[in-house]
């Protein structure tokens, strides 16, 4: 039996695999791509995977229409995720890796632009208001970490001068906790630790 990892794929709507092998491989219209998209609405060259360091990127190569990962339009490079959806031109394809550990579903993925402004749970865009933001910033820098309410109340309201009560921050909390998991399926994300403070879980 063959130890060699099976390779990942990309399944078109005609539920075709595409293999992906070597350290590039090339998605567009034209028909020197490892991948021919057969839409019009796809570039000749339209974008490309690349594989370094154990980790699976896509990014688009200046497409007329643009590369789509999870409804969402590249603006740089991203890693790829086992399930992702694909979209060049007008075709889907759905990105899947044999290889993909599984990883515990209360463990909420919790990824954080401080200087873009932007949150994604379990690759969800997650819209978030001004002070929902800075109480999440705070605990994503302190992430593992008690967080006690007065270093909330100093990280939320900068004018912070002890006038800040439990039950703002409480309800901030709250708020917080539905906006990330409405359904509650990212598992309990923002941990409250009695008497001590909150604390942020996630991969």
């Amino acid at each position: 039996m063959s130890d060699t990892p099976a390779p990942p794929f990309l399944v078109d709507p005609g539920g075709h695999r595409h293999l992906l092998t070597g350290e590039r491989v090339r998605l567009g219209r034209g028909a020197d791509n490892d991948v021919v998209v057969t839409s019009k609405r796809a570039s000749r060259d339209h974008a490309r995977i690349l594989f370094e360091r154990h980790r699976i990127w896509i990014e688009d190569l200046g497409s007329a229409n643009g590369t789509w990962v999870n409804d969402e339009r590249l603006t740089a490079p991203r890693e790829l995720r086992d399930g992702d959806r694909l979209v060049i031109g007008d075709t889907a394809l759905s990105y899947h890796d044999p290889n993909t550990t599984f990883r515990d579903p209360a463990l909420a993925e919790i990824e954080l632009d401080l200087d873009a402004g932007v949150v994604r749970v379990n690759r969800r865009i997650v819209s978030l208001s001004p002070k929902e933001f800075a109480l999440l910033a705070h605990l994503y820098r302190l992430r593992g970490q008690v967080c006690t309410k007065a270093d909330i109340g100093r990280a939320v309201w900068p004018d912070y001068k002890a006038d800040v009560y439990d039950y703002q921050i409480e309800n901030l909390v709250r708020r917080l906790r539905v906006r990330l998991a409405p359904d509650g399926e990212a598992g309990e994300i923002i941990e409250t630790l009695r008497g001590h403070g909150y604390r942020l879980n996630g991969a």
